[in-house]
């Protein structure tokens, strides 16, 4: 499956802005006409179970439970400097960025990687795949 944070260059660049900032993120994407979110904490949705007597953190894993795994694996084969851009100057400002200001190519593709791997941990869909692709990483990077 394809994952737009691999296949377009602003929106790995926006996650990579992210990660190397330390914000809290969201991975979302729609699979079969239904839109799915992974949160770093509960969303808002989460918080309206609390009237079910719902912790919000089990109703957030319980929603994070649907989202389409092979989503995060496409981000474990990231290559950002490949991606696509429609406007040229764009994409010459975010390669100019990525290599000045955000440490190079190598160190964001790992940035979008780390951030697939924690969520594919939360998940609890780790395979051998996943550690192995980790493992490829030019460089090791810790979200925080």
């Amino acid at each position: 499956a394809n994952s737009t944070v691999t296949t377009r260059m602003w929106c790995g660049f926006e996650n990579v802005v992210i990660a190397s900032s330390g914000k809290s993120f969201a991975i979302s994407t729609a699979a079969s006409g239904k839109g799915h979110v992974l949160t770093a904490a509960p969303a808002p949705v989460d918080l309206g179970n609390m009237d079910d007597d719902v912790p919000a953190a089990t109703a957030q894993q319980e929603r994070e439970q649907r989202f389409p795994a092979d989503r995060l694996g496409a981000m474990l084969r990231t290559h950002l400097e490949g991606a696509e851009a429609s406007n040229e100057h764009d994409k010459a400002m975010i390669i100019d960025c990525v290599n000045q200001d955000l440490g190079g190519f190598d160190l964001a593709n790992s940035k979008l990687r780390v951030m697939a791997a924690v969520a594919l941990f939360a998940l609890s869909t780790v395979t051998s795949e996943t550690v192995k692709l980790l493992n490829q990483a030019k460089e090791i990077y810790q979200l925080k």
